[in-house]
């Protein structure tokens, strides 16, 4: 697996990092690549970069660990990073370049057309961008009915 680009998985700490990992993992194991996940804290202008540190690091670093939890079973090779920024598109777009991943998935949330960092990733990433969306209640109410 080494000398690949690898696939990277946006953590964001909800339930749809399982279904982003997933398919980064998919891919990652199609193309015979290891697995990079990145979860960035983004840091409000209010507050030095370097003051990030506290509830929402540890959540961070949770998240990663259990990414890594359930990554382990399916034999894909996993690094996971945490990063500060201002921006979570563009610290998505530079982890990308630095990393020379060949893909990029991530997650939009239900509630908005789009996500501000997932549209910021499609203007500007350079590599594959696989993005998905949960289902909204209405539908999952429609699921079960038809079970």
């Amino acid at each position: 697996m080494a000398g690949r680009p690898p696939v990277m998985a946006v953590m964001q700490g909800n339930e749809g990092d399982k279904k982003t990992l997933a398919i980064a993992c998919n891919l990652a194991q199609q193309r015979g690549t290891s697995l990079r996940t990145l979860y960035v804290v983004e840091v409000p202008p209010s507050l030095p970069l370097a003051d990030w540190h506290g509830n929402e690091e540890k959540r961070a670093r949770a998240t990663l660990g259990q990414a890594e939890v359930v990554v382990r079973s399916s034999g894909c090779a996993l690094q996971g990073t945490v990063l500060p920024a201002r921006s979570a598109g563009q610290t998505i777009i530079d982890e990308t370049i630095e990393w020379a991943v060949q893909a990029v998935v991530l997650a939009i949330p239900f509630k908005s057309r789009y996500g501000d960092a997932a549209m910021h990733v499609l203007r500007k990433a350079l590599c594959e961008v696989v993005i998905w969306r949960a289902a909204g209640e209405a539908n999952r109410v429609a699921d079960d009915r038809q079970d």
